[in-house]
């Protein structure tokens, strides 16, 4: 029981390390810089013989007071401790990614490329950052969500004190596309 214990108490020592991570912003490189960027037209690299959307990171202030904000929700930083946890179960099932490099960190885009959609998740999406040698298996997407001639902002969101939970609940999409690992590319 002692060393269950122990064994429980470095894992959530290693997690508060991992937390302190996170977030890592990027943006899509345009394959046809001419043209706006899009899903269509986002440049393709080769990973690993697999193919993967390029993205690069980037830093404003107005992300570092985000990711800031995120790091200090408590019920953010739960949820990432679940999905640490799922991702040591998915390890001890043999269901360990062969494509992403930085599992404990999600890559995040804000932005209206991909559609005013509202925050959400592409869980099983090859994402290299090719300036680092960084790849991701999925991409949380913060955008404006606009429905009915309504456009609720993300800042809408974060002033009304949702942005956390919805937040939240795309994580937990991507906890379940964590658990699927590779065979999600199988179905």
């Amino acid at each position: 029981m002692l060393q269950i214990l122990f064994r429980l108490h470095l894992f959530f020592i290693l997690v508060t390390g991992l937390l302190a991570q996170g977030f890592v912003f990027v943006q899509p490189i345009a394959r046809d810089e001419s043209r706006p960027v899009n899903l269509r037209n986002v440049l393709n690299v080769e990973v690993q013989g697999k193919k993967a959307l390029a993205f690069e990171e980037i830093s404003t202030p107005d992300l570092e007071a985000l990711k800031a904000r995120l790091q200090r929700s408590g019920l953010i930083q739960r949820v990432l401790s679940m999905r640490a946890e799922a991702l040591e179960v998915r390890s001890h099932l043999g269901l360990e990614s062969s494509f992403a490099n930085q599992p404990e960190r999600f890559a995040v885009y804000v932005g209206d490329a991909f559609g005013a959609t509202g925050p959400a998740v592409a869980s099983g999406l090859r994402i290299a950052l090719p300036q680092s040698g960084d790849t991701y298996d999925s991409l949380m997407i913060l955008s404006d969500l606009k429905m009915k001639g309504v456009i609720l902002t993300i800042d809408d969101f974060d002033k009304n004190r949702y942005l956390p939970a919805v937040i939240a609940h795309e994580l937990f999409h991507a906890i379940t596309g964590d658990l699927y690992g590779d065979a999600f590319f199988e179905l």
